[in-house]
């Protein structure tokens, strides 16, 4: 996609179903295909979910760490939450549970029940 990546969190006011993540992959895929030039993808989408102890991302690409969810679609496990941190799970996307995107997972996932971690 280039050596100018840029990455952007985007988050929804209201809650959305869990079960429905591979729809939302495969909107995205089409999202993804529509808003290419030349055959070349010019943004990747990679919806997912946050709850108070997790962090999920859809991906079309099988793993053995990854489950089966619809529609050629998979779960990854990204990030868990324990002992007052995100944690990367080994073979998980690569995403650095840090920083402004730390501050983003904890305000989304505070919202997903209502009750603030400890």
């Amino acid at each position: 996609m280039g050596p100018n990546l840029g990455r952007r969190l985007i988050s929804f006011l209201h809650l959305a179903d869990p079960a429905r993540l591979a729809d939302w992959k495969v909107f995205t895929n089409a999202l993804e295909k529509a808003l290419s030039l030349g055959g070349r993808r010019l943004a990747n989408l990679d919806p997912g979910y946050v709850a108070r102890e997790r962090l999920v991302l859809a991906t079309g690409k099988n793993f053995p760490y990854r489950i089966y969810l619809d529609q050629g679609i998979y779960g990854d496990l990204t990030l868990v939450f324990g002992q007052g941190s995100w944690q990367p799970l080994p073979g998980a996307t690569r995403i650095t549970p840090g920083g402004s995107s730390r501050r983003c997972w904890d305000r989304c996932a505070k919202n997903t029940s209502g009750n603030s971690r400890r």
